[in-house]
C-alpha cells in the first residue's frame, strides 16, 4: 500500500507541475500578445500594455481576445479573429518552449 501512496503522490505532484507550467505559459503568451499588439497599435508603453493584457488573461482566453478586439477596433485597425487565434497559438508555443528550456 505504501508504494501505491507514493505513486499517487507522484502523479499528483506531476499534475500540479503541469498545471503551473500551463498557467505560466498562458501568462507569458498573453504578455507576448500584448507586446505584439502594442507594436501594431503604436502604444509607447508596450510593457504596460502587455502587463494589463496578461492580467486580463486571468479571466480566460476570451477576455484577452475581447480586450484585443476592443483596442484594435478603437484604433481603427481591422484584425480578423482567425489572425488573433493563430497568433495566440504561435505565442503559446513560443512561451511553452521558453519555459521548457529554462
Amino acid at each position: 500500500m505504501n508504494a501505491l501512496k507514493r505513486r499517487a503522490t507522484a502523479l499528483e505532484t506531476e499534475f500540479v507541475h503541469k498545471q503551473e507550467l500551463a498557467f505560466r505559459a498562458e501568462a507569458r503568451r498573453n504578455a507576448l500578445m500584448g507586446m505584439w499588439a502594442a507594436s501594431i497599435l503604436g502604444d509607447t508603453n508596450a510593457e504596460g500594455y502587455a502587463e494589463n493584457l496578461a492580467k486580463a488573461g486571468v479571466d480566460g482566453d476570451e477576455a484577452v481576445l475581447t480586450q484585443l478586439r476592443r483596442d484594435f477596433s478603437r484604433a481603427g485597425i481591422l484584425i480578423m479573429d482567425n489572425e488573433l487565434n493563430d497568433k495566440m497559438v504561435a505565442m503559446l508555443r513560443q512561451a511553452t518552449a521558453a519555459l521548457n528550456a529554462a
